[in-house]
């Protein structure tokens, strides 16, 4: 699994010993690897995760989702937001491009589009994509349009007609990150690619980036009257269990009939649709001035022994107010949250004499964690390595494994851990330890 990787060096040492392809690698693993080689090579450089990340082939800066007039999502019509996409950034100067583009560039070790015959993407000048400078080339318009973008929601009818209904703004490009420098905490990179939402900059970049590609703005039809307010809560709780509520206020004076179709999607982090998990349709009448809801709920053990690992669950809703044409239409993510995977260390930190590490994890779901492994790797700790958790873990139960480490330098290190099952993956934890060398007295 592209998961079960806890550092780049066991990858190019794979490669090295065997001359052949790794398997199996992601965007992250892929980011990694460059990260290591371009340091090697004396080049400042780091992994960028962006979280909600369009992939927007017409580099359009829309993400287009298409429903039946009755409310069901035509799903492989979409435009896809990726979970999250990793890249890369490296400092260097451009001789090629005008005067201000030095600084950090960024480039996609995991091209998706192809250019000239060659998938590649990058490098591109970071300041170019917050400043929307997509003349440039080097993939500018792509970059710019993964972390850029409204999602507009179309009806297809049965002849293939479409018209826009709804829009959400700005729904990608959310939480951009990096390891922060010398601390295991993240570094919020989001306003070095974009500027506020609802700032004066924001609209103006968005502006001259639509000249450039050629962009016009939909126009939503407005209904007679939008006078029902709409609001979805709910999550998933750490058993799997799942309750959303679509919340409907009536703000006229007179009755509302309200049309309701939700539906939940297994879906992997590409955004690829896998299986339909359960749907609910429902007819609300709404007295003036009055409230109700509409729900749909989800045990985890209907659902969580079907799901590959690192899918999640895609919820779909629309609403449609029957006197005014009023609708609503909502897509959202909700997935387990991974539970923590405690690492502790017994004992002092000598080099050339070993000491244990303890590694528990408590299983928070209603269904038994099964096919599990657990990964260990530590520069100057542990080599890389992997144990094989032959007995499943059941509801709340806690797994305990001891490995023993022999520091072979001194100084502060770090210790990963990581844990994957069918149920869950990536489920880290990092320790760190000060090793010391051996008192001569």
């Amino acid at each position: 699994s592209p998961y079960a990787w806890n550092g780049s060096s066991s990858i190019l040492e794979e490669f090295l010993k065997k001359r052949k392809g790794v398997k199996y690698g992601q965007c992250w693993t892929f980011s990694a690897i460059a990260t290591t080689v371009f340091r090697a090579l004396g080049i400042p450089t780091r992994c960028i995760t962006n979280f909600r990340s369009a992939h927007d082939s017409d580099y359009s800066i829309q993400i287009d989702n298409f429903w039946t007039p009755e409310g069901r999502p035509r799903k492989m019509m979409d435009d896809t937001i990726w979970d999250f996409h990793v890249w890369n950034e490296s400092w260097f100067r451009r001789p090629d491009l005008p005067e201000g583009y030095d600084g950090w560039q960024a480039f996609d070790p995991t091209p998706q589009e192809c250019y000239e015959g060659v998938f590649t993407c990058g490098p591109c000048p970071v300041r170019a994509i917050r400043n929307g400078d997509l003349y440039l080339g080097y993939d500018t318009k792509f970059l710019f349009a993964e972390v850029n973008g409204d999602r507009v929601f179309w009806t297809v009818d049965s002849e293939g007609n479409m018209t826009p209904v709804f829009k959400d703004i700005d729904v990608v490009g959310k939480f951009m990150s990096t390891k922060a420098v010398n601390t295991i905490s993240r570094d919020d990179v989001t306003s070095k690619y974009k500027h506020e939402t609802d700032s004066i900059e924001k609209a103006d970049v968005i502006t001259k980036a639509n000249g450039f590609c050629g962009r016009t703005d939909v126009t939503i039809q407005k209904p007679s009257a939008s006078d029902v307010v709409f609001s979805l809560s709910g999550d998933v709780q750490k058993s799997g269990d799942m309750e959303i509520e679509l919340k409907m206020a009536n703000n006229s004076e007179e009755p509302r009939i309200v049309e309701v179709y939700m539906i939940a999607v297994a879906t992997k982090y590409t955004a690829v649709p896998l299986i339909e998990l359960k749907e609910s349709n429902s007819t609300n009448v709404l007295e003036p001035r009055k409230d109700s809801v509409s729900s749909l709920s989800l045990k985890g053990t209907e659902y969580l022994s079907t799901l590959d690992a690192d899918s999640h669950i895609s919820l779909y809703v629309m609403a449609t107010v029957k006197e005014t044409s009023q609708v609503y239409l909502k897509r959202e993510i909700y997935r387990v949250e991974q539970p923590n995977l405690e690492l502790k260390t017994e004992g002092s930190a000598v080099v050339g004499k070993p000491f244990d590490v303890i590694v528990k994890l408590v299983n928070p779901l209603s269904v038994p964690l099964t096919g599990g492994s657990l990964c260990m790797e530590g520069p100057g700790m542990v080599k890389p390595s992997s144990v094989k958790i032959k007995k499943s873990i059941g509801p709340n139960e806690e797994f305990r494994e001891t490995i023993q480490v022999k520091p072979r330098r001194a100084g502060r290190r770090e210790i990963i851990a990581s844990f994957q099952c069918k149920q869950l993956c990536n489920v880290t934890g990092v320790v760190e330890v000060d090793v010391v060398n051996e008192s001569k007295n």
